[in-house]
């Protein structure tokens, strides 16, 4: 399974956000104070259960009230409006997916997983 690992600081978002070149970060906004945040977390540990061995992507979750000044610079950097719960999926720094509240669920997330899949890199031999 995929670790659901908190973001500490900005430096840290920011090497994320350098990083999804390489590998997507799926970024989870959630508000331990939030009745909807409570089941779009469940939606989201269930999924990556489910698909997180066959994800090539790194998952991140971010705390809403206690982190609000890194919630603001993830607003900031990706031109998002903040919302809690948000999961966000970016590649090369870009937002490319995104849901919030009651949207934040298995089957939305199987069918993004799915549309969102990185183009195979072809390699071809030199003829000799």
């Amino acid at each position: 399974m995929t670790d659901l690992l908190l973001i500490a600081t900005a430096g840290e978002l920011d090497e994320l956000l350098r990083g999804s070149r390489d590998r997507d970060l799926w970024l989870f906004k959630h508000s331990t104070r939030c009745g909807a945040s409570a089941h779009a977390l469940l939606e989201l540990e269930e999924f990556l259960r489910a698909h997180g061995d066959e994800m090539e992507a790194t998952v991140r979750l971010l705390e809403v009230p206690r982190q609000r000044e890194l919630s603001d610079a993830v607003a900031e950097r990706t031109g998002v409006r903040h919302h809690s719960p948000q999961l966000l999926v970016l590649r090369d720094g870009e937002v490319i997916w995104q849901a919030s509240h009651w949207g934040i669920e298995r089957p939305r997330l199987e069918r993004a997983l799915a549309g969102l899949a990185r183009p195979e890199v072809e390699t071809s031999e030199a003829a000799p």
